[in-house]
């Protein structure tokens, strides 16, 4: 049985996420993987079974990078709408400091059957937290709607677009700009009793 190095599997790992950022998720290889890491074609298959199983088990690793501190984050604030502020500003901070997962994450977003049903699980199990304090928000009816798909979207696709944009047009993009389309997310959001 050959041995795992760990340093391969990081490189190889690596030239995954660097690929889906080039070509997208359709033509990825494991050739084109290994030229890209530096290994043997073999290589691998050391590590995943096939091109599911590995996008599958990176996809769940990526979740847990972006997912990392949030109930932390989230425990900061005071009201709900601090919360769901702060909820949203963790994912435009990691998303900001992981450009190539971020990626990742919206190429299988794209392509979901890309990847196991398992491992689409395991990452939806990740966003409990997001999707617990929707409810209290909705049960507080501090917002416009109680549809937890709408606030999803309401809350994280206005600056997620606005990043692939600037992303595709190689323009940077700056927290300062995050937070501010969070802010207009939420008061879009947010019920208003004047």
């Amino acid at each position: 049985m050959r041995t795992i190095d760990e340093t391969k599997k990081q490189r190889v790992e690596q030239a995954v996420l660097e690929l889906v950022q080039s070509n997208g998720i359709q033509g990825l290889t494991f050739g084109k993987i290994a030229t890209q890491a530096g290994v043997s074609s073999g290589t691998p298959y050391i590590y995943f079974h096939d091109k599911e199983d590995m996008l599958s088990k990176i996809y769940v690793q990526v979740k847990e990078i972006m997912d990392a501190g949030l109930d932390e984050e989230i425990s900061q604030g005071t009201t709900l709408q601090d919360q769901l502020f702060l909820g949203a500003l963790h994912f435009a901070r990691n998303m900001l400091a992981h450009p190539l997962e971020t990626v990742y994450l919206r190429a299988i977003r794209a392509n979901p059957q890309a990847v196991t049903p398992e491992a689409i699980k395991q990452g939806s199990a990740r966003s409990s937290t997001m999707r617990n304090l929707y409810q209290k928000a909705i049960e507080a009816d501090i917002l416009v709607t109680n549809r937890e798909d709408y606030i999803n979207a309401l809350l994280f696709a206005p600056f997620m677009d606005f990043m692939a944009t600037r992303h595709a047009a190689r323009q940077p993009v700056t927290l300062s700009e995050l937070t501010t389309m969070i802010n207009m997310s939420l008061a879009a959001l947010i019920k208003h009793t004047d």
